[in-house]
């Protein structure tokens, strides 16, 4: 019976928010060491640099506003 009350307590703290929060973390994380380990990330930091401001705002901003976008077309998946 301690079993089974230790594996309820365990589900109760399992919500959505921690879930997500902890999903969140080990998908930046797993990202992280993959561009650490497989790019340059000096060169990307360069080619950053020596972007046109103007023209890496609007990239950014376009790239920001369509995330509430994808959320609404993919809210039913």
């Amino acid at each position: 019976m301690t079993s089974r009350l230790g594996s309820v307590r365990f589900r109760d703290h399992l919500t959505r928010g921690r879930l997500t929060l902890v999903g969140t973390a080990l998908v930046l994380a797993v990202a992280g060491w993959f561009i650490a380990r497989y790019l340059d990330v000096g060169a990307i930091v360069t080619a950053a640099a020596d972007a046109d401001p103007t023209l890496l705002g609007f990239a950014l901003v376009a790239y920001a506003l369509s995330w509430p976008l994808r959320g609404r077309r993919y809210g039913d998946v």
